[in-house]
């Protein structure tokens, strides 16, 4: 299992996971709703902003019926974090790509401490950067669910998260059952703001420590 994780966290995680899948398999069309209704949700808010604040609300409920810890970050940000056996497991949540030959794609902001060597962590305990992510499809559909260890960020505003022993969490949508969307999640964000990877405003997510 990657990096010494515990089965316990592990098959925790994998709850989280299995929960974020079924309960937006629910959920994601009330976004389509919303924006029928009316739309001025979408003036500021772009689709993408708000499944992803639909997963965080999932994520939140499905960790505290586990017993991990969730925790707002950066204003924008949350993540899970576990300690045990003279550790922090600190999972940052984050939506993703798959680039070419399945190498995840998440970006991050010039100020994320994504990836610094200092997370402002416990000093007692020795302090495990993951990321908690998704990658989505059609209709916000999720097409899995992974964890991968940070271990640096490439440079450029936003630069990339380098990350090591991915996980996935559930079983990856096949071709069969889910059509990728047209129009993937631009890496880098959206000129007019509000795309993946950035606030409402157009900052990154991550822009905040």
């Amino acid at each position: 299992m990657p990096d010494m994780m515990s089965r316990e966290l592990l098959d925790k995680l994998k709850a989280i996971a299995a929960e974020l899948k079924e309960e937006n398999d629910k959920r994601c069309h009330h976004i389509e709703i919303a924006l029928d209704v009316d739309p001025a949700f979408g003036t500021t808010m772009s689709p993408s902003w708000l499944h992803r604040e639909l997963v965080i609300d999932i994520v939140k409920t499905a960790a505290r019926r586990v017993g991990v810890g969730f925790h707002a970050v950066g204003g924008s940000g949350a993540e899970l974090s576990f300690s045990g056996d003279r550790r922090i497991d600190r999972f940052r949540l984050r939506s993703a790509q798959r680039a070419a030959h399945g190498r995840l794609v998440v970006i991050a902001g010039a100020d994320s401490t994504l990836g610094s060597s200092d997370t402002g962590g416990s000093t007692m305990l020795e302090d495990v950067m993951w990321v908690f992510g998704w990658t989505v499809a059609e209709h916000h559909a999720i097409l899995d669910v992974f964890v991968a260890r940070v271990v640096g960020k490439t440079e450029g505003n936003p630069g990339q998260l380098v990350l090591v022993d991915e996980h996935r969490l559930i079983r990856p949508a096949s071709a069969r059952e889910i059509v990728v969307r047209e129009d993937p999640l631009p890496i880098f964000g959206s000129e007019d703001g509000g795309g993946e990877g950035t606030m409402p405003d157009g900052r990154p997510l991550d822009a905040s420590p």
